[in-house]
């Protein structure tokens, strides 16, 4: 079973960030996030994003909407996992995968990142039944943490499928 942990994400300056914008736009580019109660991070930039470029809707619509501008921060994973997943992951994803061996046999230490969009690309692309177990469980694994940052949303036109091994598939709905 691959083990995954989030190592490096984009950091925003939200005081630099938010008075830029405001100086240079005269927008309060925090009303939607302040509104729907989030907390600085991943999320609330997103909402940040789309009140900048007048996106309508709420901050879930928002992020549900948020095509493109999820390529402006970027989420790093610290993986070991045996050496067929590493090799069965490459072939479904469009991510910066730099690994190395551990002292376990068989098994490889795995640094994997992405801007955004291609985290939720390569998500999509192994929770499907077609891909070997492991696979699905890494992406498991690494949809949970964008969930815990409140990004749950971006995967709002799939549908949410638990198998028999527990893993979850992603389906158009």
């Amino acid at each position: 079973m691959p083990e995954v942990f989030p190592v490096a994400w984009t950091s925003i300056n939200w005081q630099a960030y938010l008075k830029l914008a405001r100086d240079l736009t005269g927008e309060m580019i925090s009303e939607k996030f302040d509104a729907a109660r989030m907390t600085p991070g991943l999320a609330a930039f997103l909402v940040s994003l789309g009140q900048l470029v007048e996106a309508p809707g709420d901050a879930r619509q928002i992020i549900e909407q948020s095509g493109g501008r999820l390529r402006h921060f970027s989420v790093s994973f610290l993986a070991v996992m045996h050496s067929e997943t590493l090799y069965a992951f490459m072939e479904e994803v469009d991510l910066v995968i730099t690994s190395c061996d551990s002292n376990r046999s068989a098994v490889k230490v795995v640094l994997i990142s992405g801007n955004g969009e291609q985290w939720r690309d390569a998500i999509v692309n192994c929770s499907v039944e077609r891909v070997n177990m492991d696979v699905r469980v890494l992406a498991n694994k690494c949809q949970s943490y964008f969930e815990q940052q409140g990004l749950e949303r971006i995967w709002a036109s799939y549908t949410k499928t638990r198998l028999h091994d527990q893993t979850l598939v992603l389906g158009t709905k």
